[in-house]
């Protein structure tokens, strides 16, 4: 997770990302993709516009990290509509939401989701919404309290993850592990007791420390059989497509097998009566027959195997 600060330029970001894969890059904890690539995700991006962007992450950009050791998958921060832009002009690979308040920004906005996850798969990105147990600042921003989201001893992260679930998109981040300033944790904690000093009571766990943990199990689970269930749909509509048009290619065999009897029987009437002109035309359409049959026959293999 790349923060901003003042004087994030070029450099200083190539800096960065040299820095942490130098460091980390080889920590089992370091989520790449399965060829490799580290995924960086880059909060605020939205302070630099598209175009600073663009001259690092696009391939010609005047700075680009693409193609280079430092290439990765580049997550940009979406806040609010608009900010599209980031990915498609910006060069980054998709983008992410972040907060756990929902209604927060349009990024937050769960309604939303469908809708960006079609957006962004149609031009090869990704959309990743992130969940999160509650919201409250409370301790840092006392003034923030629309902010605010009551955890509801779990309801409201289950609620999150449905939406995000049903949204279809191909990864989910979680905010967070255990960001307790904003009260986001979702770590193993004790009961909470109100401190002595301040006052302060976090949201509860109830009795059971490990509730969290075991809520984010539950989900990953639901989400991992309904993804089966759209991939095992979407593989039997595809059969029964491709069964009808193997039954299609099998009527088209069956004409050019005619076709080429016929022609077969013609060009031997033809080589009988010396007709050697009519003869050589129609070998040569013999032959065209025979290469439409020999495709066909390698398509429908095709098809067949796809089937299996």
């Amino acid at each position: 997770h790349l923060e901003p600060y003042d004087g994030r330029d070029a450099p200083a970001f190539q800096g960065d990302v040299t820095y942490l894969l130098d460091t980390y890059g080889e920590h089992p904890a370091f989520h790449r993709t399965p060829e490799g690539k580290p995924f960086w995700y880059v909060y605020d991006s939205y302070r630099q516009p598209a175009e600073f962007w663009a001259a690092i992450l696009t391939p010609n950009g005047s700075r680009t990290l693409r193609g280079t050791r430092l290439d990765g998958v580049f997550i940009g921060l979406y806040l609010s509509r608009g900010h599209e832009r980031y990915a498609e002009v910006g060069g980054f690979d998709g983008l992410y939401t972040y907060f756990a308040a929902t209604a927060f920004s349009d990024g937050t906005r769960t309604s939303e989701w469908p809708r960006l996850v079609t957006w962004t798969s149609q031009r090869n990105k990704l959309f990743i919404p992130c969940v999160g147990p509650g919201y409250d600042d409370s301790r840092l921003r006392p003034w923030n309290a629309a902010s605010w989201r009551y955890r509801a001893m779990g309801r409201y992260y289950q609620d999150m993850w449905e939406a995000a679930i049903s949204s279809e998109a191909q990864i989910i981040g979680v905010t967070s592990f255990n960001e307790w300033g904003e009260g986001t944790q979702i770590e193993p904690a004790a009961a909470s007791r109100q401190s002595a000093t301040s006052g302060y009571k976090y949201q509860s766990y109830g009795p059971d420390p490990n509730l969290y943990l075991n809520l984010t199990a539950a989900a990953v689970a639901t989400w991992g059989e309904r993804r089966l269930s759209r991939g095992a749909h979407a593989r039997s509509i595809m059969a029964e497509a491709l069964v009808t048009e193997d039954a299609r290619l099998e009527t088209q065999h069956q004409s050019l097998r005619a076709k080429a009897e016929r022609l077969y029987k013609k060009r031997t009437g033809c080589v009988r009566a010396r007709l050697g002109a009519g003869g050589g035309k129609l070998f040569r359409a013999i032959v065209q027959a025979s290469e439409e049959q020999r495709a066909l026959d390698e398509t429908r293999e095709a098809l067949r195997q796809r089937i299996r």
